[in-house]
């Protein structure tokens, strides 16, 4: 009797070991494990991992959580970051895509589409001293279109006035004869 008793005790203490053992593994080990592999993902790169999965059967409300609450700050910040540089490289193309415009001298171009918060001063800004460039221009033409009306009508007066003078001076001459 004293043996089955003995056996029926270790068999128990085998029994709380395993299932000891059984729920370390679910609410720490594989957690963790969990937890080390979004981390992995995360530093190759990749922001669109899920970190609530990596939980698993643990509670979130202890070491595990705080980790897990910690990648998620940095994912969030390595989000934005790469959001801001996207923003910066569309940024960069349009205004890459204005410039050469206004080097091919199309000065009507416009930056038409808003830009990103942060960057829509920077079309304005093009897009203002376009037009005021193309204002300044149009104003040099007119004033260019006139001062050349003025030198022509500068030119013919002084023919006019040469040819009158010559004529004077040929009935002056023939006066003299």
């Amino acid at each position: 009797v004293v043996g089955i008793l003995l056996a029926v005790i270790a068999a128990t203490v085998v029994g709380v070991l395993l299932a000891s053992l059984r729920l370390f593994d679910r609410k720490i080990i594989t957690p963790i494990e969990n937890t080390a592999d979004v981390l992995r993902q995360m530093a190759s790169g990749r922001v669109d991992v899920e970190l609530d999965a990596a939980l698993g059967a643990a509670s979130g409300a202890d070491e595990i959580g705080a980790m897990l609450d910690a990648a998620r700050v940095f994912r969030d910040a390595l989000q934005a970051r790469i959001e801001r540089e996207r923003e910066q490289r569309e940024v960069v193309e349009r205004l890459d895509d204005a410039l050469t415009e206004l080097a091919d001298g199309n000065l009507a171009y416009r930056i038409a589409d808003p830009m990103a918060a942060d960057y829509e001063r920077l079309r304005v800004a093009f897009n203002r001293t376009m037009e005021t460039l193309g204002e300044t221009l149009l104003q040099v033409s007119e004033t260019s279109q006139t001062v050349s009306c003025g030198a022509s009508e500068i030119h013919a007066a002084a023919g006019d006035l040469s040819q009158r003078t010559e004529y004077q001076a040929n009935r002056l001459e023939a006066a003299a004869h």
